[in-house]
């Protein structure tokens, strides 16, 4: 009995992940609605009641939020926000739990040169729909978007060479790389690096803890995908990033601390945001919407509920040369030779 109620329990976990949180408009309109609210988002979220100074304001803190979602909806601009999991933080709070990269070009010694051909590429692109893209995974409460972003990559290409699309696994990353890896920050060319050097095993194999352990030698004997080299997709240049793109799924580094990113719900990111990288992604495609803004379709490590079923799509082919939050200036692609 109480084995079938747990299941019972983790599949209304599950079912409550991917469903997302739903509120309507007139709970916004007073304080007690706002008050139920926030109770019941955070009932949703697994988050605990703290009725100390700190509780008051996580209370304020989501109560802004809310007022500052609603104002921007009603704007009508070309994306829409809501209520995620990130809805009880501040912005500076957001970027001191959340930064999760710290590299630059500089730091980058093994990668081949990036060829750029007078090849036109394709209008729009959706890896999905080819099978190159794994489910959409949840770094959780650890910095470990490098990890998650190196493996989409790599699974992409992994696919695109042998017909098996498989998840690879982050915690091999985290707890195997580097000692600079961790989820607090990490650097996204040691873990490529490593996996040219290691390969990196399935995620059934190894699966993701959300914590940073010590190397288990043992799931690192399962199955191995490698890769032969990576490239540094050339800085300011979407054009370039566009071909990469049509190639093979793209590790991207962006800003991510701009209230349109951290709250996202839906449609194209645009307006004003910073160009200083702290989030790592992974660019699966690009388009052009209906009414013709052209977007990066770009898969997030939050888990399928924040933004399209996990996904983002970022404005793109724009006058700043960094591109919308800075997508161009550190893409990075892994190569293998094909299977013969």
């Amino acid at each position: 009995m109480i084995k079938h109620l747990l299941t019972f329990l983790f599949l209304l976990f599950l079912l409550q992940s991917v469903c997302g949180f739903e509120y309507e408009e007139k709970e916004l309109e007073s304080e007690e609605s706002l008050l139920k609210l926030y109770n019941r988002w955070r009932s949703h979220h697994h988050l605990s009641l703290n009725v100390t100074n700190q509780g008051l304001n996580r209370y304020k803190v989501f109560k802004r939020n809310a007022k500052y979602i609603q104002k921007i909806n009603k704007m009508k601009l070309s994306y829409s926000l809501k209520l995620n999991q990130f809805a009880h933080l501040t912005p500076s709070e957001f970027v001191d739990m959340h930064s999760c990269i710290s590299e630059t070009k500089t730091m980058i010694t093994n990668a081949t040169d990036y060829q750029l051909t007078d090849v036109k590429p394709p209008e729009s692109v959706d890896w999905r729909k080819q099978g190159a893209v794994t489910e959409v995974k949840n770094q959780g409460r650890c910095g470990s978007c490098w990890a998650f972003s190196t493996a989409a990559a790599v699974e992409g290409i992994n696919f695109l060479r042998t017909k098996s699309l498989v998840s690879l696994s982050a915690q091999e990353l985290l707890d195997c790389s580097s000692d600079l890896n961790t989820c607090v920050r990490g650097n996204r060319p040691l873990a490529f690096d490593y996996i040219k050097k290691k390969g990196i095993t399935t995620e059934t194999h190894y699966p993701y803890k959300a914590i940073k352990g010590l190397c288990d030698p043992l799931k690192k004997n399962g199955p191995r995908v490698t890769i032969d080299s990576y490239t540094v997709v050339p800085a300011n240049n979407e054009l370039a990033l566009q071909i990469a793109v049509a190639r093979q799924p793209v590790s991207i580094g962006i800003d991510s601390s701009s209230p349109q990113f951290i709250f996202y719900s839906k449609g194209i990111v645009t307006g004003k945001c910073g160009t200083v990288l702290s989030h790592a992604m992974a660019a699966i495609g690009y388009g052009i919407d209906k009414d013709g803004t052209k977007y990066w379709l770009v898969k997030n490590s939050y888990g399928p509920e924040w933004g399209e079923d996990g996904y983002v799509r970022i404005e793109r082919d724009i006058l700043e040369k960094e591109g919308r939050c800075g997508i161009t200036k550190l893409a990075i692609y892994p190569n293998r030779t094909p299977v013969r």
